[in-house]
């Protein structure tokens, strides 16, 4: 019912909207078509791009909302041979993105119809980045979920420079402010006094050992501080397959989002760190994504050895990671950690933050400097290595698999 009702009210929007005339504000790469709605939600910003097969049109739109601060997006297509099209009514579609290099990504959506054969979807950040190039390098169909059938079964569309559009537009609409008052939704009822045992979120996120001292039975475990900020409950961590153990705080430093925790779990092995990254080399990374038991290695580049704002804590670099990726080792090709998942930047995001310009598979990470000054400012040991053989990417998941844990809280 929920989305029902989303689905009417931005319909009468963007009919609404279609039925004014935008202001035409320019063309990006003689291609897409930039316009600013004053009419369309609070006001929007539109960037549309023509096609002669099918005589289809791709637009983005990024709007103020009439109620609440979260700015709206959404992906329109149109085509008038699309006389199938019923206004109101719903299409289960999904969106497919193919680049030169022949990854692919599909997203499932749902389109709610409009007229002269246009429909939309709501989408969120991770849909609009993986249409989004600045190189004419994706390209982009439309699946229907039913019958499993491409509205264009031989050919696709290519996006061509979509990343300068939506930056433009995300600029546009920056520029501006809202056309009508927005309302601020009212703030929740205060919550029901709490028990005597207080409830706190329960979140998962990745960790690795860095040392034990001698003739102790517990070890150190260094993580992001945002993995166990807010958790009023027991902190655990774990091998795979293997029973959690309690964990504990013995210190943070919450400007550079680091967080060292003792456990009396047992460490299969301990990492070896590495300094000085280089720009292009290739490091691996080495997590438990979306709270999963068993974890994920993937590979990716070094893109830059800063941070944003030219940060020297942290760097930039390829390799996928996802929420629960967190606090995880970042290796070289040597098996030795070189620093730590942080998060993952999403090009809207990076566009507001960063006043238009957008990176495209941008993840973040802690420098291994970064992490050794805050171990040895709480006196703990860790180990350094400047020299060690080269190995597979097999042998490095071996590697991280020995000192790398999942970290919970709450009863996870």
């Amino acid at each position: 019912m929920k989305r029902l009702v989303l689905a009417t009210v931005c319909l009468v929007a963007l009919t609404v909207g279609a039925q004014a005339k935008p202001v035409q504000l320019g063309l990006i790469d003689t291609r897409w078509a930039i316009e600013y709605d004053s009419e369309l939600f609070a006001g929007a910003c539109i960037a549309t791009i023509n096609y002669d097969l099918l005589k289809l049109k791709i637009s983005f739109i990024t709007a103020y909302p009439k109620e609440g601060t979260e700015k709206l997006w959404f992906v329109g297509v149109s085509s008038p041979e699309w006389t199938w099209i019923k206004s109101s009514t719903t299409y289960d579609f999904a969106i497919n993105t193919k680049s030169n290099s022949g990854e692919t990504k599909e997203w499932p959506l749902v389109f709610t119809g409009g007229l002269n054969g246009f429909m939309f979807a709501k989408v969120n950040v991770d849909i609009v980045n993986s249409m989004a190039s600045d190189y004419g390098n994706i390209w982009f169909n439309i699946r229907n979920l039913k019958n499993n059938q491409y509205i264009s079964q031989r050919d696709s569309w290519n996006l061509g420079k979509s990343a300068a559009a939506i930056r433009t537009i995300v600029n546009c609409l920056r520029d501006r402010s809202p056309t009508v008052a927005t309302i601020t939704p009212p703030a929740p009822p205060p919550a029901a006094p709490p028990s005597q045992k207080q409830e706190s979120k329960s979140s998962a996120g990745t960790g690795f050992f860095v040392s034990k001292p001698m003739g102790s039975d517990t070890a150190y475990v260094v993580t992001n501080f945002h993995v166990i900020d807010g958790c009023k409950s027991a902190f655990r961590v774990r091998y795979p397959i293997y029973q959690p153990v309690d964990a504990y705080v013995h210190a943070v430093d919450p400007q550079n989002d680091l967080a060292l925790l003792s456990t009396k779990l047992t460490a299969s092995g301990f990492p070896s760190f590495r300094l000085n990254l280089k720009q292009g080399e290739q490091i691996a990374a080495y997590g438990f994504p979306y709270g999963n038991d068993l974890p994920s290695f993937t590979m990716g580049n070094v893109t830059s050895v800063v941070g944003l704002d030219n940060n020297t804590s942290g760097f930039q670099m390829s390799a996928p990671v996802q929420p629960g990726n967190s606090g995880g080792p970042l290796l070289d090709m040597n098996g030795r950690v070189v620093g730590m998942a942080q998060g993952i930047l999403g090009t809207l995001r990076a566009a507001e933050a960063l006043g238009g310009a957008i990176p495209q598979n941008v993840n973040f990470g802690i420098t291994a400097t970064t992490i050794i000054g805050f171990l040895q400012a709480h006196s703990v040991d860790y180990r350094f290595d400047t020299e060690r053989t080269k190995f597979e990417p097999e042998q490095i998941a071996e590697e991280a698999k020995k000192f790398t844990v999942k970290i919970t809280c709450g009863d996870q």
